[in-house]
């Protein structure tokens, strides 16, 4: 897998697959924010997005969920 170009140290990889049916996704692997060696795996359908815009929207999302 290559390395995903940029400044930011916690994107580890951004890999393009597809789903059973057939369906094309990408998928960032991330660091944990507070625990450095975990990470965690952030799926999109949406192949015009970049994996910076993948992680916001996720974040975005993730503090509305513990509203």
């Amino acid at each position: 897998m290559p390395r995903v170009e940029g400044k930011n140290r916690n994107i580890l990889r951004c890999i393009h697959t597809s789903l059973v049916p057939g369906i094309p996704v990408m998928i960032v692997f991330v660091r944990h924010r507070s625990k450095k060696n975990e990470w965690l795996a952030l799926l999109s359908t949406d192949l015009s997005l970049t994996a910076s815009d993948i992680i916001r929207i996720y974040s975005v999302s993730a503090a509305i969920g513990y509203i």
